[in-house]
């Protein structure tokens, strides 16, 4: 563990440990992995592989996670200070378009350039990045997802 990160152990799964890291204030992984090595999972792997055939999936079921959405973003603007979103993992940007109708600023980060490309060239949210989340430092948000 990072001498700068220290705290309970909150979570475990899969070999890996969530810690309630007092120092930054944020639970995230006890060993974070290297930042080439997660490029090259979600380049390479993550929809290809782990998540394959998930974009149809997501068509097919287009009226369902439209109304999931809404439940989410009800919940969200009751609690936010403000509405709006950085979907960190934003994906075919599904959630974010949602979002986007419902009247929310937003903003994701997506590692993946195939699931961004698809999101801008469809909805289109330009807003949606091929970079990481140091684009969006100091820009303040009422709300941080990660679906």
């Amino acid at each position: 563990m990072s001498s700068n990160h220290a705290g309970l152990i909150i979570g475990e799964r899969d070999n890996l440990h969530v810690l309630d890291c007092k120092n930054c204030g944020y639970a995230h992984l006890e060993t974070m992995p290297d930042a080439l090595d997660l490029m090259s999972f979600y380049e390479s792997d993550f929809w290809q592989k782990t998540k394959a055939g998930w974009l149809d999936r997501y068509l097919s079921e287009r009226d369902w996670l439209a109304a999931h959405h809404g439940d989410w973003l009800t919940l969200l603007a009751a609690h936010a200070p403000e509405k709006s979103l950085l979907d960190v993992g934003c994906g075919y940007g599904f959630f974010l378009k949602d979002a986007r109708v419902a009247g929310w600023e937003i903003g994701g980060i997506e590692p993946s350039n195939e699931a961004a490309r698809y999101a801008n060239s469809i909805f289109p949210l330009d807003i949606i990045r091929e970079v990481s989340w140091q684009d969006y430092a100091g820009k303040g948000w009422g709300s941080l997802s990660a679906l």
